[in-house]
């Protein structure tokens, strides 16, 4: 596999495509449990996209590639795509991550990628042909229906099971995978307020777990039209107990820039690493980047972020609302991954950097 090192400043950060394929899980699937191996296809990184990778620290770029969907290949099942946030779930010695995500279609969907230069020995050679899509439940049991329900964007790790983020009908899940393949009901999770202005498709699109195990909840824009700036660029974001009683108001905003959104949240050290991405509806072009917040004025309600890579065309990009980092066994190198979500649509794409 190609490496392609870009040296900038002082800090060491390493973006990895984690050669994914998909994962079974071991338990037996229940009722509208899918599951299915997906197809790979490494995208040849080529020096004149270069010009739009612009980090602020040392680089190591070490690929990409297409998740194939259903949009262009029938084999592949329908409910696989719109896929947002990633979670690393296990790293195996051999290399092999298994990642749990979320897509807008009310799913968990479950994959597994390797390391780059890993060796997938028999185990991981499994986990690499398999995996499944499993609906997200209400509190009967029921799968999520109707557009306003079913939009999935955040997931968070809990001691027992996982957090997860819906928009539209802004709110939180608590999710036990066990109960979910086999057919089991969610519960709510606590009740965030400060939506007031929010456009529905603005909502919750960044969660992820504080290493004192409280969350942290963002939204992808604050109060305003779509397209209009002003408050707009200080989405409110939320710290809370993930059993919180009543209300849960936001404890600050992040800033944004031009019409970039909140689009994930992960902890690294001691910062907030967070996600963004930007349309321009007048040029039809998608922009990306990535900030850290140290987590102490975070947790004051005053973050300070600064801006660590930023992916512009000719680079190519797209909905990217999946962040994660991975510790290679063999080395202790860190990995950062990022996935974008293609809207169910044959426009876009199902990258993996």
């Amino acid at each position: 596999m190609m490496m392609r090192r870009v040296g900038i400043g002082a800090l060491a950060i390493v973006l990895a495509l984690a050669a994914c394929t998909t994962t079974r899980s071991t338990l037996e699937p229940g009722a509208g449990v899918e599951t299915f191996a997906p197809i790979l296809r490494p995208i040849a990184i080529e020096d004149r996209w270069m010009g739009g990778f612009d980090a602020d620290g040392p680089l190591l770029l070490a690929g990409m590639a297409e998740l194939v969907t259903a949009r262009t290949d029938p084999s592949v099942p329908a409910a696989a795509g719109g896929l947002s946030s990633l979670q690393p779930r296990t790293v195996g010695k051999d290399g092999v991550v298994t990642f749990l995500t979320v897509s807008d279609q009310g799913n968990l969907v479950q994959f597994s990628a390797a390391i780059p230069g890993a060796k997938p020995g028999a185990a991981g050679q499994a986990l690499l042909r398999a995996g499944y899509i499993a609906p997200l439940r209400d509190g009967r049991g029921q799968p999520l229906a109707g557009d306003r329900e079913i939009d999935a964007e955040g997931l968070a790790r809990l001691p027992r099971g996982w957090m997860v983020s819906l928009e539209r009908n802004h709110r939180l899940l608590k999710v036990d995978e066990a109960s979910v393949m086999l057919g089991g009901a969610s519960t709510p999770g606590p009740r965030l307020t400060g939506f007031d202005g929010i456009e529905p498709n603005g909502g919750m699109e960044a969660l992820t777990t504080l290493p004192d195990g409280r969350l942290l909840a963002s939204a992808e824009y604050g109060p305003g039209k779509p397209g209009e700036l002003g408050a707009r660029l200080s989405p409110p974001y939320w710290v809370f107990a993930a059993d919180q009683k009543g209300e849960v108001r936001p404890t600050g905003r992040f800033a944004n820039a031009t019409l970039f959104g909140v689009t994930e949240a992960r902890v690294h050290g001691e910062h907030l690493w967070l996600l963004k991405r930007e349309y321009d509806p007048v040029a039809q072009v998608t922009s990306a980047a990535v900030e850290t917040c140290p987590l102490t004025g975070v947790l004051a309600g005053q973050p300070v972020c600064t801006r660590q890579l930023r992916l512009t065309p000719p680079f190519p990009t797209d909905n990217f609302e999946g962040l994660a980092f991975v510790r290679d066994p063999r080395d202790g190198a860190i990995f950062m991954a990022m996935l974008s979500d293609d809207n169910f649509s044959k426009d876009q794409r199902t990258l993996l950097l």
